[in-house]
């Protein structure tokens, strides 16, 4: 069933404190939200579900799967690959019970798995099962991923509050950001 406003599902990069010059410079995950949602509402209105490094009791660090209700735009949102407009059938649990099939590494020193690891993974898994469509020109989710990621770790980010959210297709083209400016 679809309806005129279907909720988008977004590949998100994050600003990241990089503690090394080869870091990858975002923390990727994905966002499900309502066509132009309202950034200016307090309330979690946005599903974010990603792969996390925590610390447990004792220390140690590991990698975790996260799924959380969220603020739209934050400080720290640099981009978004737009991936889907989801069917009306589709609901946040079965995305959430869905993507916990997904691997996570349980060794937080294992510096060749990250969370855009998970992503790739997760939006492989979803294409699978026609949540997303086949991606383009025989793209992998790595593929598509790094376009967006290419174009927008060579942005200055001098505007990012005041402009509206830097939005891609699965191509890395640029497209119309639903998401507005959080300065104006």
């Amino acid at each position: 069933m679809f309806s005129k406003n279907r909720r988008r599902l977004y590949i998100a990069f994050y600003v990241r404190s990089i503690r090394n010059p080869d870091d990858v410079k975002f923390h990727t995950s994905l966002l499900v939200m309502q066509k132009c949602p309202d950034i200016g509402s307090m309330e979690r209105n946005t599903l974010k579900l990603d792969a996390v490094n925590d610390i447990t009791e004792d220390g140690m660090e590991y990698w975790r799967y996260n799924y959380s209700k969220v603020n739209t735009r934050t400080l720290r949102l640099a981009g978004l690959q737009l991936l889907a407009k989801l069917d009306d059938d589709i609901k946040d649990e079965t995305l959430i019970e869905l993507l916990q099939k997904v691997y996570v590494s349980p060794n937080a020193d294992d510096i060749s798995w990250r969370c855009h690891n998970w992503v790739w993974e997760a939006v492989e898994l979803l294409v699978e099962n026609d949540i997303v469509p086949p991606l383009p020109d025989r793209m992998t989710a790595r593929d598509v991923w790094q376009v967006s990621y290419n174009r927008l770790e060579s942005d200055k980010f001098d505007n990012m509050l005041q402009d509206p959210v830097r939005t891609f297709d699965t191509r890395g083209n640029i497209i119309k950001s639903e998401i507005g400016a959080i300065d104006k």
